[in-house]
């Protein structure tokens, strides 16, 4: 698992395109779950439709959402550490792109 302070730029740093942010939006009582995932540089916004809050849904769907996407636009990607981002080896394998985790309790 990669830590947030090792990407090689620093938090406030938004020079470079590719580099993308990602959370959960869970309904209430979990009965639905969105991913987002927002690039740094231009904001763009990429809403994933999960059936289930689970690592393998995740994982479809944040590789369906960059896939067709330039490699220059798929460098990384920051989560939290929560249980949804479990395959984040098969993520980085999948896209070519390091999964980065922010530290505990600070999303």
């Amino acid at each position: 698992m990669l830590s947030i302070h090792q990407r090689p730029f620093e938090p406030t740093d938004r020079s470079q395109a590719g580099h993308w942010e990602g959370d959960l939006v869970v309904g209430k009582n979990q009965g639905s779950v969105i991913g987002t995932l927002v690039e740094r540089q231009t904001r763009l916004v990429r809403l994933l439709h999960l059936p289930s809050r689970d690592a393998d849904s995740l994982r479809a769907a944040i590789t369906a959402s960059v896939a067709e996407l330039p490699p220059s636009l798929v460098r990384s990607i920051t989560w939290d550490q929560g249980i949804e981002m479990a395959r984040h080896v098969d993520i980085t394998a999948d896209l070519g792109a390091p999964v980065y985790f922010c530290d505990s309790h600070s999303p």
